[in-house]
């Protein structure tokens, strides 16, 4: 079955501390919910091959693909709509040390906005179709 991406709509994104994978939750003009993942693990050996590439609903995305090329268009496109929100007021220090670069950029998104944190999450993903 394919996907449709038309009247796309960001949810929410989740930022996972195993390298970097990204997840963004989605909603498409049907109302179907779409996962978009962004593969970042590190520490897995078995499946090197699939370290950077996207997924969509858990089901690998071939790289330069047509497929590939509309989620960027609608993801450039694409409001966010959040619709619930974590309250980060006091759970995160803001005198936290963070080591990693990547992750220092993350989390000055979120202590920006949610939607700040969203749009940053989206745009690596889009970065990465594209390079």
């Amino acid at each position: 079955m394919e996907i449709s991406f038309e009247k796309l709509e960001i949810h929410n994104a989740l930022f996972a501390f195993d390298g970097g994978t990204i997840i963004l939750l989605c909603i498409n003009g049907k109302n179907d919910k779409i996962q978009i993942t962004l593969n970042r693990k590190l520490c897995d050996k078995e499946n090197p091959e699939k370290y950077n590439r996207i997924f969509i609903n858990e089901k690998l995305i071939v790289h330069k693909s047509k497929e590939e090329s509309d989620l960027c268009s609608a993801l450039r496109n694409a409001p966010v709509k959040v619709t619930t929100l974590p309250n980060q007021a006091g759970k995160i220090s803001k005198n936290r040390i963070v080591l990693g670069e990547d992750i220092k950029e993350v989390f000055a998104a979120l202590d920006d906005s949610p939607y700040a944190y969203i749009k940053k999450l989206v745009n690596e993903i889009i970065n990465t179709i594209d390079g």
